[in-house]
């Protein structure tokens, strides 16, 4: 009869080191030049001192890193990452968008394919959104990302990251990542400007109370990991600014800032 043997695995060597070897060596690297690739691979995944580690006993988040690193000790100069911040916590997904920034600067292409928007806009400088195969946005994030393109998103179930529905129910235009927000809100305090629209008048009011009033510091992209804030962070920022409003201002607001769905 005939047997077959069929393994669900992303690694096959029988140690972390071995694992990332294997594709440099296999391009004709030996020597020095291969520990050099292999050790920079290992630091850049945060995997450094893994090397005689069984992959198998790093778990399932760090074996994804271990794939991102054998891929890194190739030195190709494209890469190519298919959800790479899959059952990734918020340090591996820092994790991942540092390889991608080193990989960036040393002049390399990097293509990333994701469902998650927020890495997405924080990561790349180009977003291309495809539906059955074609594509139907392309740009920067800021564009692609603007309320403009909600309802091309939509039809292709992709919702905009929080910061850019944050900034528009704000009335702060497209603000795609975590850090334009931010950046956006200060601007709007700092003007202390009082603008007709009642959503102007919360920004300014409450940047000005979160601020200088009372003597704290506005949050920066940097006091995390990767300058990514997450929702938690954004919230954290936003509801004061809410809060400190006028209570006719406050009242008007009818639904929750950090809702799950597209706004209408």
């Amino acid at each position: 009869s005939r047997r077959r043997f069929c393994r669900h695995s992303d690694t096959f060597a029988g140690s972390v080191a071995a694992e990332v070897e294997f594709g440099p060596r296999n391009l004709g690297s030996r020597g020095a030049e291969l520990r050099a690739a292999v050790d920079e691979a290992h630091a850049a995944v945060g995997l450094s001192g893994e090397a005689r580690t069984n992959p198998y006993d790093l778990g399932a988040s760090r074996r994804k890193l271990l794939a991102l690193a054998s891929i890194l000790a190739m030195r190709t100069p494209i890469l190519v990452l298919d959800e790479p911040t899959t059952g990734q916590d918020e340090r591996g997904v820092a994790t991942v968008r540092g390889v991608i920034e080193a990989a960036h600067a040393e002049g390399r292409t990097v293509i990333g394919i994701s469902h998650d928007m927020e890495f997405v806009a924080a990561s790349f400088e180009r977003v291309v959104v495809m539906s059955a195969g074609r594509i139907v946005g392309d740009g920067p994030p800021a564009s692609v990302f603007a309320a403009a393109s909600w309802e091309m998103l939509r039809s292709t179930y992709l919702e905009p990251p929080m910061a850019a529905r944050v900034g528009e129910r704000l009335g702060l235009g497209s603000t795609a990542t975590d850090d334009s927000l931010i950046s956006a809100l200060v601007r709007a305090g700092l003007r202390g400007s009082v603008e007709a629209g009642r959503g102007r008048q919360r920004i300014a009011i409450g940047i000005g109370a979160l601020g200088k009033g009372e003597g704290v510091t506005v949050p920066t992209a940097t006091d995390r990991p990767g300058n990514r804030l997450g929702h938690d962070r954004v919230d954290h920022l936003v509801e004061p600014l809410l809060d400190s409003a006028q209570p006719e201002v406050a009242e008007s607001r009818t639904e929750p800032i950090h809702e799950r769905g597209v706004p209408k």
